[in-house]
């Protein structure tokens, strides 16, 4: 059936918005490109992108501003919370049939198909997110997607053609740990994952965000079925689940080739990929970068430690990434608001975003709270006794969904005030911190001085963006309520975490225990962000 190439007007509004260069990647073992760097990629896109036209007498900017975001979130993470959710309900199977040190190899896989992939792309289908809209749907419009998929086509075969001959000779010393075959298998998802990149970026410019979620939970189906079948039927191991990904990407190829099918049928056309290939390598640097430094840092792990190590590291991780999906959701929804709220320039505007960093940061520390808190029971309870260790790295990973909950919060600025040229700044300073913490830590603190690296770069993100932004814009923000809500969290944190018992039911009640703290302390110290949430839901129940 042909997806429809029209705005759907009953879907909210927040759905109809762009998402990234470089969309939230999938949920699996290749997971390329960290949440972030799609960040910039997004945020990038709908910076230098025309807007969109809407209805005479429809102001977006002014109507139902927590309900834009709220909705936006909701859909924009909808297609990745369902798989993830499978997943981590799968875990406990999972890691009863593969070692630590499968599982660190399985997340050297990742980094490396991440690294590959960025290589791949070159920043290209991220053009499609601005270009879309110089190209009428017609003769124009399939000229440019002919031309921009032969391209990625050809770019991710070299890639991994130079991949597959080097990777032999180079890959015990780059990445020790990381198995030939699982390398192999990450540049064969790597070029099936380019495939599919410019379906999902036309998809995103047609403002057709329900059908992306659709096409995440379908192939996420796909491999997740696929996993059972390799790993807990078949007993095939860390080849098996990422055999299970690549055949997943490969049927999304299928489905992209034919969504594109009439696109594909135009001409090929030099001056449009020279300008795309113009607009891809100024995200380029920052791509690399970004994609490096993980497979930096886990190479480091492996190498100074073991590969059983990066195992632990990675199933701490993948326990907390749900938050780390929750602030991209958020992000993806926010941005475009908070640049249409920005066009209006007025005190009134700069207020509801005030208003709105106070209470997602509220929202933020009491997620961050609830899974640190939560967490390490959880990972003592479900897990063998190899992987216990990767209950300490939680709580460090919490701190890291903070950073990038307030990095966020304050980068849309650069991109309205079109000041990318500040991005290296961010970029490169963060990675920076974090490979220097990371060679620093990692042989007295092994796993857990990589994830305080991995921490402390989000923290940088978050601390160079605040200082960029506020000298672009003074949003009043209150001080004193962000600190507010920032001291009750660790209020609520402190105390459960000090409670030490060798059962599990006692943690587990102490981790239910930090979250309800955290609300009643807000509450009693009349934070309005706590008392507008329960009148907000109050409301939404009544209608």
């Amino acid at each position: 059936m042909d997806i429809p190439k029209t705005n759907d007007d009953h879907l909210p509004a927040l759905s109809q918005m762009m998402e990234s260069e470089n969309q939230l990647p999938p949920i699996g073992p290749l997971d390329s490109v960290p949440c972030e760097i799609a960040a910039l990629e997004f945020a990038d896109g709908l910076a230098n992108a025309k807007p969109v036209e809407t209805p005479a007498g429809k102001n977006r900017s002014s109507k139902g501003f927590v309900r834009r975001v709220l909705s936006g979130t909701f859909n924009y993470g909808l297609g990745q919370s369902i798989p993830q959710l499978v997943k981590l309900l799968l875990l406990p199977v999972f890691v009863r049939l593969l070692s630590p040190a499968e599982y660190g190899a399985i997340d050297l896989a990742n980094r490396f198909g991440g690294f590959l992939t960025t290589l791949m792309r070159q920043g290209v289908p991220g053009a499609v997110a601005r270009f879309y809209y110089d190209h009428d749907e017609g003769p124009s419009l399939r000229d440019y997607v002919t031309t921009v998929a032969w391209f990625l086509l050809g770019s991710s075969l070299l890639v991994g053609f130079v991949a597959v001959l080097v990777c032999p000779w180079l890959l015990p010393y780059a990445i020790p740990g990381l198995p030939l075959s699982l390398a192999l298998l990450s540049i064969l998802s790597g070029v099936l994952i380019c495939i599919s990149e410019l379906q999902s970026r036309l998809v995103q410019a047609r403002e057709q965000s329900w059908y992306q979620a659709r096409l995440n939970v379908g192939r996420a189906s796909i491999s997740i079925s696929l996993m059972v079948v390799f790993v807990i039927v078949l007993r095939t191991g860390a080849v098996g689940m990422l055999t299970a990904e690549v055949l997943s990407y490969g049927v999304l190829a299928l489905v992209a080739i034919y969504y594109l099918r009439s696109e594909l049928k135009g001409r090929f056309q030099r001056s449009m990929l020279k300008s795309s290939i113009a607009y891809g390598w100024g995200m380029m640097p920052g791509d690399f970068v970004g994609s490096v430094t993980p497979l930096a840092t886990s190479a480091i792990l492996a190498g100074a430690q073991s590969t059983a190590a990066n195992g632990v590291y990675f199933l701490a991780l993948r326990v907390t990434q749900p938050l780390m999906m929750l602030a991209a959701a958020f992000q993806q929804a926010y941005n475009p608001v908070y640049f249409s709220v920005r066009k209006e320039d007025s005190a009134a505007g700069l207020q509801r975003l005030a208003i709105t960093a106070r209470n997602v940061w509220a929202a933020a520390i009491g997620s961050a709270v609830g899974a640190a808190t939560l967490g390490p029971p959880l990972i003592v309870l479900v897990t063998p006794r190899d992987y216990h260790a990767a209950a300490a790295l939680v709580p460090i990973f919490a701190l890291s969904f903070l950073g990038m909950s307030a990095y966020y919060l304050l980068v849309p600025e650069v991109f309205y005030s079109k000041r990318t040229g500040l991005l290296p700044l961010i970029i490169y300073g963060a990675a920076a911190g974090e490979i220097a913490i990371t060679a620093f830590a990692v042989k007295p603190f092994g796993a857990a001085g990589v994830a305080s690296a991995a921490a402390a770069r989000t923290l940088i993100y978050a601390s160079i963006a605040g200082i960029i932004s506020r000298r672009l814009v003074n949003i009043p923000h209150s001080w004193f309520n962000l600190a507010r809500i920032t001291l009750c969290g660790i209020a609520a944190y402190v105390p459960t975490a000090l409670i030490v018992s060798d059962r599990t039911f006692v943690r587990l009640l102490a981790g239910f225990a930090g979250p309800a703290l955290y609300l009643c302390l807000l509450f009693l110290a009349g934070d309005p962000s706590v008392r507008e949430g329960f009148a907000f839901v109050k409301r939404r129940v009544s209608w």
